[in-house]
């Protein structure tokens, strides 16, 4: 069986003999076609608007035609150009064009057209056989085509859901990231203040009582005249006995006023745009260092643990953020800390790269970093610490900040010698 019963042929053909003829071609078919035909082009293209107009093409009705047949040379419009009309209007079936007397060049401009084949009616080469097998082969090659077409576009749209869900599930991944970052950071922030409150309440004691005996001073000398129940002291006396005390509350001021600042960095936001300064960063080693020591204080890491700051022969300016500048720092100092096993040594120093860059290294002497590890290192959610004990996002944000303050963060380790972290950032001169 060739044709099914199912089969609608749209037939253009003005000729009663060639209707007939093509008729009798499906004559020894199991199952005959439904044939609607007409003899004039403009019929068969009106029909065909009425069709659309009546929704039928969009549907996808069973009253469209599987194919359309028309021969080339019609009454008024000829079939090439109902073939160019009827494929304008995007109608999902293949076009076959029957011509009495065939050239190249009609073959060519039809082939152009869009028109799948052509049938060269010439009954000496028995083209009423050809039919049936022309007709079924165009309809099962259509078939393929709308099969293949409509994959391609399922697959374009299930690429597409994926690539909007494969988006979400980025920017959600990235919103989490950020969260812990942000939960991670203000637990860091909160261990640092339970340091703080106790250094802040030691410092502010002697504060307070040296502010106390200073405010009783100036209480007797303005009531009474009288310095330490003295009356015969000059301004030359008063003045050295209170120097110490002065001197003593301005240190302690500019200690909390470290304390203060530092505890301030932290607590803003590392998310937010940098906002570029110029550091020095021996400055802001001191003020890190004091906080670090807070946050270790009453710990055996104090004890077993030496800090050291290397200062540079010239000092050594870069320009970046103060608020990553202090979150990366701190980071590697308590990553170097958390390293160390037993009691170790932590080196601070800064200096200048031979490209220019202003950099800052932490080196530790604990046990180093593996081969198999190393390359991980700033991968995020990567840890090789406890579980509870980190998250795997501390160097992985570290070197994001570097990144955006033009910078790098860099890492060289090797078994049983230790490890040194390296921050490059631009580097500002003197003057």
């Amino acid at each position: 069986m060739i044709v099914s019963a199912a089969m609608k042929i749209l037939l253009v053909e003005d000729s009663p003999h060639d209707r007939v003829a093509f008729q009798r071609a499906f004559k020894s078919e199991e199952n005959k076609p439904e044939i609607v035909h007409f003899e004039r082009a403009e019929d068969a293209l009106n029909h065909l608007i009425a069709m659309i107009g009546s929704g039928v093409a969009e549907t996808g009705d069973s009253d469209l035609p599987d194919i359309m047949v028309t021969d080339y040379k019609l009454p008024g419009m000829t079939g090439l150009e109902l073939c160019r009309q009827v494929l304008d209007l995007n109608l999902d079936f293949p076009v076959v064009l029957l011509t009495g007397g065939g050239s190249e060049n009609l073959a060519v401009e039809a082939l152009k057209t869009g028109v799948y084949d052509y049938i060269i009616k010439d009954p000496t080469q028995g083209y009423l056989r050809l039919i049936p097998i022309v007709i079924s082969e165009v309809i099962r090659k259509h078939s393929e085509k709308r099969a293949r077409i409509r994959a391609e576009i399922a697959l374009r749209e299930s690429e597409e859901r994926y690539r909007k869900l494969a988006e979400e599930l980025e920017e959600l991944v990235e919103q989490k990231s950020r969260k812990l970052v942000e939960t991670t950071r203000l637990s860091e922030i909160g261990t640092m203040a339970a340091g703080v409150a106790h250094e802040v309440n030691n410092i502010l004691t002697p504060l307070m009582g040296n502010a106390e005996f200073l405010r009783n001073i100036v209480l007797n000398l303005k009531r009474e005249g009288t310095f330490e129940g003295r009356t015969d002291c000059n301004c030359g006396e008063i003045f050295q006995e209170l120097e110490p005390i002065a001197n003593d509350l301005h240190d302690t001021s500019k200690t909390l006023q470290t304390i203060v600042r530092a505890l301030t960095a932290a607590s803003r936001n590392p998310n937010s745009r940098p906002c570029p300064f110029v550091i020095d960063p021996e400055t802001r080693i001191s003020e890190l260092i004091s906080v670090i020591r807070m946050r270790y204080k009453g710990s055996e890491v104090r004890k077993r643990i030496e800090v050291m700051v290397e200062k540079p022969d010239r000092p050594v300016l870069m320009e970046a953020d103060p608020t990553h500048f202090f979150q990366i720092v701190v980071n590697l100092v308590i990553n170097a800390v958390d390293a160390i096993e037993t009691s170790g040594k932590i080196v601070i120093k800064t200096f200048r790269d031979e490209d220019g860059m202003s950099c800052l290294s932490v080196a530790d002497d604990g046990p180093g970093i593996s081969a198999e590890i190393l390359p991980h290192i700033f991968e995020a959610f990567y840890t090789t610490k406890e579980d509870g004990k980190g998250t795997g996002l501390g160097l992985s944000v570290c070197r994001q900040l570097a990144g955006l303050n033009d910078g790098f963060l860099e890492v060289e380790s090797n078994p049983d010698s230790g490890t040194v972290f390296t921050l490059r950032l631009p580097a500002v001169n003197e003057d």
